[in-house]
């Protein structure tokens, strides 16, 4: 008979081992010199600013959002998270179980070709699309609800970007905070010794070499819909 083991409530997101914004900057000008120069921790601070947005070019498996949208008789529904690129969405039935039905995602410019006037309605959502996700935050459906919905919910599974802070902690996995760590080290070697210099070069390899070594372990891969298209 398996033994269950219960254990200690844990705090989540887990992010209570990784650096502040003030804390990494104080540790990165220990580096160069400047532990108790401000305009040293300034730049240093920008070095990490910049290795966040760095970190930013792929979507990862750390960065998924879920939500849930009760349909209503409209296309257009709010975002209640920053978008960076879609996962997968489902149709989910009046007792919240997921129905095996395919919603397909379509890229904006695509959907403007293919769906057109998005005239007519129908009982349930065949494709989405993420509009305007900077602005205000929209997801498009195609057709139209009309007053008879067949399934009530939309879930919605996204990826957010890793959000820059100016204070508290990255919400990021504490490994990931330790990659960027490594290449804001290698940011601010370089304004402070030079690109060429050979601690500067080492530095980034270092810091790159760890990046390639946690895309592979936590990079995800956004859902561009079924194969085969969609009519």
């Amino acid at each position: 008979m398996p033994i269950g083991v219960v254990g200690s409530s844990a705090s989540y997101p887990q992010t209570g081992a990784n650096r502040t914004r003030e804390s990494a900057s104080i540790e990165l000008a220990s580096f160069v010199g400047g532990p108790d120069d401000a305009d040293v921790q300034s730049r240093c601070a920008l070095s990490w600013d910049a290795a966040v947005r760095e970190y930013n070019s792929v979507a990862w498996k750390f960065c998924r959002v879920r939500q849930s949208i009760t349909l209503t008789a409209t296309d257009v529904f709010a975002l209640e998270s920053d978008f960076r690129s879609p996962l997968r969405a489902v149709l989910l039935d009046s007792n919240s179980k997921v129905v095996n039905y395919p919603i397909e995602y379509v890229p904006y410019p695509e959907w403007l070709d293919r769906i057109g006037p998005n005239t007519g309605t129908g009982s349930m959502p065949q494709a989405y699309t993420a509009r305007d996700t900077h602005i205000s935050g929209q997801v498009l459906i195609w057709p139209t609800l009309g007053s008879t919905i067949t399934y009530p919910t939309l879930r919605l599974d996204y990826h957010r970007w890793i959000s820059l802070v100016g204070s508290g902690v990255l919400n990021v996995s504490r490994d990931v905070d330790e990659g960027i760590f490594q290449l804001a080290m290698a940011n601010q070697y370089a304004k402070a010794r030079g690109a060429g210099h050979k601690d500067s070069i080492a530095q980034k390899s270092y810091a790159m070499g760890l990046r390639n070594d946690l895309e592979r372990i936590h990079r995800d891969w956004p859902d561009y819909g079924p194969a085969g298209g969609w009519q």
